[in-house]
């Protein structure tokens, strides 16, 4: 999941008490800031002559973070109109923090966050609060078989409270789904994975979002 430092209208960081033990409202930014190390990183290639090879060099580098005992999500942040990297991260093994994303030179329309993901698990609720949140366009995850899982802004103009109130359904139907599978002692990974697939395809219009997946599990 990718993660900024913007607290706002969508909050992507309250997590349910059963992971981190703590109530929702306890989640500062000051606490998150403590957590995270620096993890900004040089991009390897910054520029290309073909979105082709852009997006195959994204796909490389998420890939290449999952393989291996110790997985870590690799974040790249990409101007698909001038097929330029902005920027690349790497976190932990389930999260990423993007440091100074506000002081990139984006345009909404043109931005694409790509990041990868363990187990093949769909874009999580806080990839969809950090789009909802930042001037970028769409989010990426891709597993380790390099496929992929998309979530993108619509552009269709929804009311701001209308979406809000459209991200709370969301949220809490995934808080509902995470409760159990812990409760549960994370023994049916197949069903949570399907379930928040289908939770995030079931809400995503009514957020103003379209959502892709070529994620093979789910076919």
């Amino acid at each position: 999941m990718i993660e900024s430092l913007k607290f706002h209208k969508f909050n992507g960081f309250n997590r349910i008490k059963n992971f981190f033990r703590r109530n929702k409202n306890q989640h500062l930014e000051s606490d998150i800031k403590a957590r995270w190390a620096k993890n900004q990183i040089e991009p390897l290639q910054d520029t290309f002559t073909s979105t082709k090879d852009m997006y195959n060099y994204a796909k490389k580098r998420c890939t290449a973070d999952l393989s291996g005992i110790r997985p870590k999500e690799h974040v790249l942040v990409i101007d698909l109109k001038n097929k330029k990297v902005l920027a690349e991260y790497r976190g932990t093994r389930h999260d990423c923090k993007l440091e100074n994303i506000s002081s990139l030179p984006i345009n909404s329309n043109d931005i694409a966050v790509f990041h990868g993901h363990l187990d093949s698990m769909p874009i999580s609720k806080p990839d969809v609060a950090f789009l909802l949140n930042n001037d970028v366009n769409q989010v990426i995850a891709i597993n380790s078989k390099g496929e992929y899982s998309i979530i993108k802004k619509t552009g269709n103009n929804k009311p701001e409270h209308a979406i809000k109130s459209a991200y709370e359904i969301f949220t809490n139907e995934n808080n509902i789904l995470t409760q159990k599978y812990y409760e549960d002692n994370m023994i049916n990974k197949y069903r949570y994975r399907l379930l928040r697939h289908e939770v995030l395809k079931e809400n995503a219009d009514s957020m103003g979002l379209k959502y892709i997946t070529t994620y093979s599990v789910f076919k």
